[in-house]
């Protein structure tokens, strides 16, 4: 009696298992009970759902910063090869090292914001609330809207 008993606990251990191998696909199949052992295994379920959402949107946010940053060293290298390949005026070498700088900063523009959402999901940035004219920001928000507007004859 006692063995049928801790059945669902041994279901919950061995996807326990599973999961710490990195199997974040498991869940527990039990019928629905609501006894303590039926709502510990609603409470895995939805709490493995989360870490599988959680470390999706990981993957997807590392992929799109790697993405972010790859573009702009793709561009530096490919006009460092291209200036490279043979003898250029100075104006062509000034030229690559000037756009080597522009994407220089936007990489490090990048990097801070990465830094930045890094230090805030710590804890430790400190958001500060600063009073906002509204009548100023809705004015221009309506003059570009009509500006839009405009252009497809509709009037705001």
């Amino acid at each position: 009696m006692a063995g049928r008993a801790l059945r669902p606990v041994d279901k919950i251990t061995l996807a326990a298992q599973r999961i710490a191998a990195g199997d974040l696909s498991q869940r527990l199949s039990m019928p629905a009970a609501h006894d303590e052992i039926g709502r510990l295994a609603a409470t895995f379920n939805n709490m493995i759902g989360r870490l599988d959402t959680s470390f999706r949107q990981i993957r997807q946010f590392t992929s799109d910063a790697s993405h972010e940053l790859r573009t702009p060293l793709t561009v530096m290298k490919g006009e460092t090869d291209l200036v490279l390949r043979r003898p250029r005026s100075l104006d062509d070498y000034k030229s690559v090292l000037e756009s080597n700088l522009e994407e220089i900063d936007r990489m490090t523009r990048i990097v801070d914001e990465l830094l930045f959402l890094s230090r805030a999901d710590m804890g430790e940035v400190r958001v500060e609330s600063l009073p906002v004219a509204m009548e100023s920001l809705v004015e221009d928000i309506h003059r570009q809207a009509k500006l839009l507007a405009q252009d497809r004859n509709i009037e705001v």
